[in-house]
C-alpha cells in the first residue's frame, strides 16, 4: 500500500529534518498505542498516560484490569512445543472506572494471512466477557482482528502473528462506556506530504488524534441530527478523496466543504489518514491546512525536484537526502495551531515536477472510483514504524473500499 511507503518515509524523513533543526522546536511526544480500530470505531489499549489521542484525563493509573498497554497484553506466547494448531483467548477488559461487567458483547473475529483474509466468524462473548477459539491453522502465520460491539460502540484491537512457535495467544480488548459529554481533545501531530506532478499535487495527510478521560464519546448532535464527533475542512479544489487508518469509511460523509465523522472517540490516540489531489491551475496548486481542533506539530513534507514553495507561516527546516536515487525532501514545520487556524502553502512550477518521494519509497495505489473512501483495517503492530516526533507506531494494513456518502 502506497500510504504504508509514505508512512515509512515520513517516518525517515521526520527524523532526518529534527536532527536537522525540527527537534529543537519540538517537544517530547507522549507515547502513542501500536494498534487502531479500523471498521466502526478504534480501541486503543487503556492509555497508561495520554498517548497518541491526548493530555487531560489522567491515565496513568488505569483501572483495575485494565491492560496498561496493548503493546505489552495481545502477544503471542512462545510454545513450549511448535504447534501448527492454534489457539485464541479473548477477554474483553472493560476500562471505565465502576463500568458494568463486560458479558455476551457480539464478536467479530477476522484471521488475516499475509495481509489477505482468509476467514471470519461471528459470533458472542461468554457471559464473562471471554472466548476461546482453537483449532486455528497457524503453520503459515496468521493474525486475528478482533471488534467488540459494546453499547452500540465496536472496539477493535489486532492481536500478534500467531505461527508454529507462537501458536497461544491471549487478546485484550479495551472496552470503554459511551458519553455524549465532549471530552478535551487535540491533534498531537499531523503529517502533510505532498507529491507534485505536472496535473498537480498529490496529497497524503496523518493526524494523531488524541482524546483524554475514560469513556468513548459518541458525539455532539448537529442541526442534521447526527452524531459528530470529528469535522475537517476540506482544500476547496479536493479531488479524489480517500480516507484510512483509524477512520472509519462506513461513518464518514462529505457535506459543505468538510469530512465528518461519525464514530466514536475512543480515549487515547488514533491516527487519521486522508488521500486526495489538488489540480495545477497555471503551473501551482495552493494547500490550505486547518487545524479541527488544537494542533501540536504540523509537518510538511515537499520533495526538491524544482517545484518552488510559498508558505509564510511555516518554518523551514532544509532538505535532506532520503535516497540516493530520489531528490532531497525539504521539511516545513510550525506548532502550536489553534483550532479553526488555516495555513496555506503555494506549490509552483508543477509543469516540470516529478515524484515526490524516491520511488523506492513509494508504491501505486489500485485507483478507486469517484467519490469513495477507502475504510483501511489496522492489523498489527511490527512491520511498518511511522515517527511521530519521538513516538513510534507500527503497523500493516488490511484494505477495503466503501462509497463516500454527500450530505446536504
Amino acid at each position: 500500500m502506497k500510504s504504508i511507503k509514505l508512512a515509512f518515509a515520513a517516518t525517515v524523513i521526520a527524523g532526518i529534518c529534527m536532527l536537522a533543526g525540527c527537534a529543537a522546536a519540538v517537544q517530547p511526544a507522549s507515547r502513542v498505542r501500536p494498534i487502531f480500530a479500523s471498521d466502526a470505531t478504534p480501541a486503543p489499549a487503556c492509555p497508561a498516560s495520554a498517548a497518541p489521542n491526548l493530555p487531560a484525563g489522567d491515565m496513568s493509573n488505569p483501572p483495575p484490569g485494565c491492560p496498561a498497554s496493548n503493546s505489552g497484553g495481545p502477544m503471542a506466547s512462545a510454545s513450549t512445543q511448535p504447534s501448527e494448531v492454534g489457539t485464541l483467548n479473548i477477554h474483553a477488559v472493560q476500562c471505565t472506572p465502576k463500568g458494568p461487567s463486560i458479558g455476551a458483547d457480539p464478536v467479530n473475529v477476522e484471521f488475516v494471512v499475509k495481509g489477505q483474509l482468509l476467514d471470519h466468524m461471528d459470533t458472542h462473548l461468554n457471559a464473562a466477557g471471554t472466548l476461546q477459539i482453537s483449532g486455528l491453522p497457524v503453520r503459515f502465520g496468521i493474525q486475528p482482528i478482533v471488534r467488540i460491539t459494546h453499547a452500540g460502540v465496536v472496539f477493535t484491537t489486532a492481536g500478534d502473528l500467531m505461527d508454529p512457535d507462537h501458536s497461544i495467544l491471549k487478546l485484550d480488548v479495551p472496552i470503554f462506556e459511551s458519553t455524549d459529554q465532549t471530552p478535551p481533545w487535540s491533534v498531537t501531530m499531523r503529517h502533510v506530504i505532498i507529491h507534485p506532478s505536472a496535473a498537480g499535487i498529490d496529497v497524503t495527510e496523518m493526524l494523531s488524534v488524541q482524546s483524554t478521560g475514560d469513556r468513548a464519546w459518541i458525539g455532539k448532535t448537529d442541526a442534521r441530527g447526527l452524531r459528530i464527533t470529528f469535522a475537517l475542512t476540506l482544500p476547496a479544489d479536493a479531488k479524489d478523496l480517500k480516507v484510512g487508518g483509524a477512520l472509519d469509511g462506513a461513518a464518514v460523509f462529505l457535506a459543505d466543504g468538510k469530512l465528518f465523522s461519525k464514530q466514536p472517540l475512543i480515549p487515547g490516540e488514533d491516527r487519521y489518514e486522508l488521500e486526495y489531489h489538488i489540480p495545477a491551475v497555471d503551473n501551482k496548486a495552493v494547500l490550505s491546512v486547518t487545524a479541527p481542533a488544537s494542533v501540536g506539530h504540523l509537518l510538511v513534507f515537499v520533495p526538491e525536484d524544482g517545484t518552488t514553495i510559498d508558505a509564510p507561516a511555516l518554518q523551514a527546516m532544509g532538505a535532506q537526502q532520503l535516497d540516493e536515487k530520489g531528490p532531497k525532501t525539504r521539511c516545513y514545520f510550525a506548532k502550536s495551531l489553534s483550532e479553526g487556524q488555516t495555513i496555506a502553502l503555494t506549490i509552483g512550477g508543477l509543469k516540470s515536477a516529478g515524484s515526490a518521494l524516491p520511488v523506492s519509497s513509494i508504491e501505486t495505489p489500485k485507483p478507486l472510483a469517484d467519490n469513495s473512501i477507502a475504510s483501511k483495517a489496522i492489523a498489527v503492530g511490527g512491520a511498518i514504524a511511522i515517527l511521530l516526533v519521538g513516538t513510534t507506531i507500527t503497523l500493516l494494513k488490511h484494505p477495503k473500499s466503501v462509497e463516500v456518502q454527500k450530505k446536504r
